[in-house]
């Protein structure tokens, strides 16, 4: 996990770009706001046409210059928090459920992004690393299916089926689009994350995209570094771990979770 992003300093430098961007906005719409007076004084019948239309068409007068400008602050606030999170490495320990959170924060009124309140949330978050990793590996495990579980609830076994898990067409096979289908294609994603996380490798390419071009190619199954997957047309698809040593390591996240004992299925 990369810590010079979370330095003071670093902050700075990405403050210092979003005050500069923030900036440029407000000249950008000034001058518009201008370009367009003046031509509609050259030619009464200008119809803001161009780049223009955007920040200055006549469609804007329910709106006032602030709000324009706010929302656009609101949005280069919001990617500023998602550049962080992933500079920082904290989004490679976050599962599918944490990230989901962390979006919410984000959706209406993202905080300001400063100096003060980005150090302060990721230094905070750095220093708790090892406890959103352990969270993430218990959400996986809550989501993941019944089949996925050992006979006492607080392992993970060997092989884990996922139901509505892809749909076929003609001879090709794809994630299955539905809601459920979905969540299928999180849970593999975040269980690679996990073993690419305790392996101590970067998580670049996941296992889902591995997947997903053998089923365009029209195979059945594939294997990747962490699992091998077979899937069904009855939209099942059938995941094994080939990493014992990563699995015992998960299991004592989750055991220490519960507060469980580990037994020989560890």
């Amino acid at each position: 996990m990369t810590t010079d992003i979370i330095r003071k300093a670093s902050i700075e430098e990405l403050v210092a770009h979003r005050t500069r961007a923030i900036e440029a906005f407000a000249q950008a719409e000034a001058a518009i706001e201008a370009a367009n007076a003046a031509a509609k004084r050259a030619a009464p019948s200008f119809q803001y046409a161009g780049g223009a239309q955007a920040l200055a068409s006549p469609s804007r007068s329910r709106f006032s210059c602030k709000s324009q400008a706010e929302e656009w602050r609101r949005g280069v606030d919001r990617d500023c928090w998602n550049n962080l999170l992933m500079a920082s490495g904290l989004g490679a320990l976050m599962g599918a459920k944490q990230k989901g959170e962390f979006q919410k924060l984000l959706e209406d009124n993202p905080p300001e992004f400063t100096v003060e309140t980005a150090f302060a949330t990721f230094a905070d978050k750095m220093g708790n690393a090892g406890a959103i990793f352990n969270e993430s590996v218990v959400n996986a495990f809550k989501s993941a299916p019944k089949g996925f579980k050992s006979n006492d609830s607080f392992h993970v076994g060997s092989r884990m089926i996922l139901d509505y898990a892809v749909s076929h067409y003609m001879n090709h096979a794809t994630w299955y689009s539905s809601s459920y289908g979905s969540q299928a294609i999180d849970i593999v994603r975040d269980l690679d994350r996990i073993m690419h996380q305790l392996d101590g490798k970067p998580f670049e390419t996941d296992a889902t995209q591995i997947a997903s071009v053998a089923m365009r190619e029209g195979k059945s199954e594939c294997e990747t570094e962490y699992f091998r997957f077979r899937w069904f047309r009855k939209s099942t698809m059938h995941v094994w771990f080939k990493r014992d040593d990563l699995v015992r390591e998960m299991n004592r996240i989750i055991a220490d979770h519960y507060g469980a004992v580990l037994g020989q299925a560890a």
